[in-house]
């Protein structure tokens, strides 16, 4: 209990890390590493290899509105929904951002998650993959 404790406020004081696998969207495929720093408030950078490349960016995320799908799966009256009105809850957040390598490569990335589970495509001119983030 201590140590999550622990975990938690360093995460919300200081910037948290967030280091996983890229898998291709069957789970069979690593596509390749990218650790994820947040400031804690929706946004950080992203570090990004893949095929012996270094990618790197900032990134900030926006609030998805899915109160419409709440409403239709559990009700306009449900306490699931009146919560998503209130800001109560894990919310989905996406995000867009261009990576580039040192020598002026990029990828144009967008990824969605909640919490610290996510998934997300990106594609340069020559390459195109879709991932989930898996710790």
């Amino acid at each position: 209990m201590r140590k999550l404790l622990v975990t938690a406020l360093s995460c919300s004081l200081l910037a948290c890390v967030h280091e996983t696998n890229l898998q291709s969207l069957d789970g069979h495929q690593t596509l390749g590493r990218a650790i994820i720093t947040s400031d804690g408030d929706n946004a950080g950078k992203i570090r990004l290899e893949r095929d012996g490349k270094v990618y790197n960016g900032t990134w900030v995320a926006t609030k998805v509105d899915v109160s419409r799908e709440i409403s239709k799966a559990y009700g306009a009256q449900s306490l699931r929904y009146k919560n998503y009105q209130k800001g109560l809850g894990s919310y989905l957040r996406q995000a867009n951002t261009v990576l580039q390598t040192e020598q002026g490569e990029t990828l144009n990335c967008a990824f969605k998650y909640r919490g610290t589970s996510g998934s997300g495509a990106c594609q340069s001119e020559t390459d195109h993959f879709e991932f989930l983030a898996i710790s």
